[in-house]
């Protein structure tokens, strides 16, 4: 808010991840462990790879994740110290958890009854176990209070206080809670953290689980989202899909270890609570929830659960095998001194490990590379660094192929000035980019809302809006007309329609470029100078379809290509390997939707003309088989 934009928006999730941070290590802390110990378990949380790159991301688990550890943290405290406060605190920061994203109804609830009844177990006396039972329901009216708003704006709107009841309830449930379900989700969720850098490995792992537990673990009815194919993770993708194999087998080893070796090592009985708990969270998880090769992403709340009790675990072993210095063999001074050195600092070996295999997803994130190193199986969504790219390029991330799309639409939107513009989206097509294009390109924010809405929140409208222009993802070519809307801009992904009178004034404004004197005209294509905006228009009488991106050699060279060279009054203003040549090179396909615009029957391509001053043109076309017309045409005439 105070930057005027949106600049520090992701630093809700920095945070969450530092403040991740900082509450394991509490945690630890109230576990009475030593300070090394609460520093590792810090180190283990925030080198988390998922951890790592959601971050920088939109993605809101670490931001559930941080609550789920706040929840912890008081409850260690109220069950030690019994203070009000820190009972307030467990129920504001469930409800918080829950107010953040929908995985929380499953993963937080599971958690904390699993520890509160911890607690309860351990408490004495019938009288204090009712009182502790009661103190839980008080937590869950708190929690159910933070939602209440909510809930509330929910059920008016869908009848529901969850879920749109236009939309399938169970969408992400499993069908049929079973043990086989359970087995079947628990290994595939466990097998997106156990892929490695080698695929020998990843095919190997595969094979043998496959040999294992057969081929129905690739097809459980009701149990999947998406594609079912079992296949071991990615571990170098996106935000999500990375898996967390160093942290997986640690912490699994850990919770094993300690579950088993409770009384061996002697371990807290609240640090057996908490790994208990982390158990309970993985198994509510896979028990409830569909698989889907995102799931990753879901499972972070879980590893930050689970952080302090692998920080714990590992300093118990590397305390129990520590040499004293009386008890070491006689030795050189130097050999002693290293000796010393490795024994002493173990903990810091363990945490620098950590440390240092999470640095490629620091820099070299396929999303949001800072550097590219060349370790990643898969082709990176982002072909090069952040610091190569434009800010606005940038939100393209995840989804490069949209940029030249949006980029081009809003581009053509805003040469029309909008007052009202109209939003038809499909599923999962991303509204924000065309509100921060919008803001770039008018400078300010015209009136934009949905339309055609096909749920129930179409009732909170109070009338019809029929805005001039509506930008629109529905359908790769867009049929769609609403009364007195008709296609004026489309591309295989975007798709720009406007009213009757807007249509007909955007005819006008190109008609007063067209019907002046045109600079050629050859084989059924028109060329006209707009020199108020120094650019060139080739008009053809009929439309071809548009394309996207670079197509097949083959297909490239079945279109016709306009060649357009053009000729500076100054040879200096040419880039250094053009001045050989005497003139820039500007060649494009006339089908390039991000050139195009329809207007009826009629396509214009619109090409930008150098800032510096031109003398003339050299235009034509060709295809594969040569040139089909060439012309030359001097300004000066």
């Amino acid at each position: 808010i105070l930057s005027g934009g949106d600049r520090f928006a992701n630093t809700v999730h920095w945070f969450a991840l530092t403040g991740c941070g900082v509450l394991v290590s509490l945690v630890a802390k109230e576990l009475k462990q030593s300070f090394s110990t609460q520093i590792l378990a810090a180190v283990v949380a925030v080198t988390l790879p998922m951890g790592v790159i959601q971050g920088s991301s939109t993605q809101g688990n670490l931001v559930v994740a941080f609550w789920l550890l706040a929840f912890v943290v008081f409850t260690l405290q109220y069950f030690q110290r019994s203070t009000s406060v820190g009972l307030m605190c467990c129920g504001l920061a469930v409800g918080f958890a829950l107010l953040s994203k929908g995985t929380a109804y499953v993963i937080v609830p599971a958690v904390a009854a699993t520890l509160w009844f911890c607690g309860i177990v351990r408490t004495t006396g019938y009288r204090r176990r009712a009182t502790l039972v009661c103190v839980g329901g008080g937590v869950v009216l708190v929690a159910l209070a933070v939602n209440g708003g909510h809930y509330a704006r929910n059920w008016d709107l869908w009848g529901h206080p969850l879920i749109p009841m236009d939309r399938p309830v169970h969408s992400h449930l499993n069908e049929q809670i079973n043990v086989f379900v359970l087995m079947a989700n628990l290994i595939r969720n466990a097998a997106l953290h156990w892929g490695t850098p080698n695929e020998t490995i990843n095919d190997l792992t595969l094979d043998t689980v496959r040999r294992v537990f057969g081929e129905t673990i690739d097809d459980v009815p009701g149990s999947t989202i998406g594609p079912p194919l079992f296949e071991v993770g990615i571990p170098f993708a996106s935000g999500t899909t990375t898996g967390n194999v160093l942290h997986f087998w640690f912490l699994a080893t850990s919770l094993l270890g300690i579950l088993l070796f409770r009384r061996r090592g002697r371990f807290d009985p609240w640090t057996v609570g908490l790994a208990l708990s982390g158990i309970v969270g993985v198994l509510a998880f896979c028990g409830i929830l569909q698989w889907e090769q995102g799931n990753s992403r879901y499972h972070t709340p879980l590893f930050m659960l689970c952080a302090p009790c692998g920080a714990i675990f590992v300093a118990r072993l590397l305390a129990r095998g520590e040499v004293k210095e009386k008890a070491r063999p006689s030795a050189s001074s130097s050999v002693r001194s290293l000796l010393h050195c490795i024994v002493g600092r173990r903990r810091s070996m363990v945490a620098g490990t950590f440390v240092a295999m999470s640095v490629p997803w620091v820099i070299s994130n396929d999303a949001r590379p800072l550097y590219l190193l060349d370790i990643w199986e898969t082709d990176p969504v982002s072909p090069t660094s952040i610091f190569a790219q434009s800010r606005t390029h940038l939100y393209f991330n995840y989804d490069p192929w949209m940029w030249p799309a949006y980029t081009s639409a809003i581009d053509f939107l805003a040469t029309q000035n909008p007052q009202e513009i109209g939003l038809y989206l499909r599923d999962g097509s991303c509204d924000y980019m065309v509100w921060v294009l919008l803001k770039d390109r008018l400078g300010e924010m015209p009136r934009v809302e949905y339309v055609g809405m096909q749920n129930s929140s179409e009732k909170l409208r109070g009338g019809i809006y029929a805005p001039p222009f509506i930008f629109s993802t529905k359908g790769q070519f867009l049929n769609f007309k609403e009364e007195g809307y008709q296609v004026i801009w489309r591309s295989p992904f975007v798709s720009v329609l406007a009213t009757t009178k807007a249509v007909n004034e955007v005819l006008e404004g190109w008609k007063r470029i067209i019907n002046t004197k045109n600079l050629l005209i050859r084989s059924n294509l028109e060329v006209y100078l707009d020199r108020n905006r120094n650019r060139l228009v080739y008009v053809k009488d009929r439309c071809q379809p548009a394309t996207v991106g670079p197509a097949p050699s083959h297909q490239l060279l079945a279109k016709r290509l306009i060649f357009l060279h053009v000729i500076p009054a100054d040879k200096d203003d040419l880039s250094n390997h053009r001045k050989q040549y005497g003139f820039d090179n500007l060649d494009f396909y006339f089908n390039d939707y991000r050139l195009g615009i329809q207007l009826g029957e009629r396509c214009l391509a619109v090409h930008d003309l150098p800032a510096y001053a031109v003398v003339g043109i050299r235009t034509g076309e060709y295809t594969d088989e040569g040139r089909l017309w060439e012309a030359e045409v001097s300004f000066n005439e």
